[in-house]
C-alpha cells in the first residue's frame, strides 16, 4: 500500500503526519489536528511551489516523495513511533518487497517483523559477499604460491624468463 492521496476535507492519521512534516519543513499548516483544512492546503501549495512541482494543494505520490526528500531527519524508531520518518521507512521497505503491513506511519509489530527480516537479509548478503571475497583471496594466493613453487617467472611465457633449473 502506498501513501494515501490527501486533499482538502481529508480526515486521516496521515494528515497529522503531513501537518507535522510541513511544520518541520517551515510551512505552517495551522493546528496539527489531522483535518486537512484551508491552512493545510495553503501550506501544501506553498511547499509544492517551493519544490517546483504542480501546486494543486493535493498530496499525491509526487508530493509525498518531495516531502520525503526534504525531510532528512533520522530519529531512532521503535514500536510506538509514528509520523513521517516511520512512513518513510515503511515506504522504502515495502518498495523492496518486505511485508510491513502497509504504509500507515505507525511503527507496530508488522513493521518490526519487516525490519528484522531486512536486517537478516542484510547480514546474509554481507556473509555471502565476504565469502566470495575470501574465495577470491584464496584463489589469488594459490596462484602466487604455485608460481613460486614452479620457478616460473610471474609474467610472460616460459621462454622469456630465466628459469631456476637451467
Amino acid at each position: 500500500m502506498a501513501e494515501p492521496v490527501l486533499k482538502r476535507g481529508s480526515n486521516d492519521p496521515a494528515v497529522r503526519d503531513l501537518q507535522q512534516a510541513l511544520k518541520t519543513l517551515g510551512h505552517d499548516p495551522g493546528a496539527i489536528d489531522g483535518v486537512f483544512g484551508a491552512s493545510t492546503e495553503s501550506a501544501v501549495k506553498a511547499f509544492q511551489q517551493a519544490r517546483e512541482i504542480p501546486a494543486d494543494g493535493i498530496v499525491g505520490r509526487v508530493t509525498w516523495i518531495n516531502i520525503d526528500e526534504a525531510d532528512q531527519s533520522e530519529p531512532v524508531l521503535r514500536i510506538g513511533s509514528s509520523g513521517l520518518p516511520v512512513r518513510r521507512l515503511q515506504s522504502r521497505m515495502s518498495a523492496v518487497g518486505f511485508d510491513i503491513g502497509g504504509v500507515d506511519g505507525r511503527f507496530g509489530a508488522k513493521t518490526e517483523q519487516g525490519g528484522e527480516a531486512a536486517a537478516a537479509a542484510s547480514r546474509a548478503w554481507r556473509r555471502r559477499r565476504r565469502g566470495r571475497q575470501d574465495l577470491g583471496n584464496c584463489r589469488r594466493a594459490g596462484k602466487r604460491r604455485s608460481r613460486k613453487l614452479s620457478g616460473r617467472p610471474k609474467k610472460g611465457p616460459p621462454g622469456l624468463g630465466v628459469w631456476a633449473g637451467l
